[in-house]
């Protein structure tokens, strides 16, 4: 869990990129496991058109940095809006301790 604070650290520290439009706003990270290296898109709001507009620069700035997918978490509602543009859908799970 990230609170403001942190997500502001992390940015000025070029761990996390910061991806702004007008009115919505994305923050991404790089992963790299031992076979493969993503973009992890870890917070975006905003509006949903402009967010869509914006996937094609950070797809390319991925591509750039070798990474080979693009995760993302959020509400099940989003994957309607979401397939067409490539997401498929995988499962994660929690257990609070």
């Amino acid at each position: 869990m990230y609170n403001l604070s942190d997500i502001k650290e992390k940015i000025q520290q070029g761990v996390f990129h910061i991806w702004g439009g007008k009115n919505s706003v994305m923050i991404t990270e790089i992963v790299e496991f031992p076979q493969v290296k993503v973009l992890n898109l870890l917070f975006c709001g905003g509006d949903y058109r402009e967010l869509e507009e914006m996937l094609p620069s950070f797809e390319q700035f991925a591509k750039h940095f070798g990474c080979k997918r693009i995760y993302g978490g959020g509400r099940k509602g989003w994957l309607r809006k979401i397939k067409p543009l490539g997401f498929e859908q995988e499962y994660m799970v929690r257990k609070e301790l």
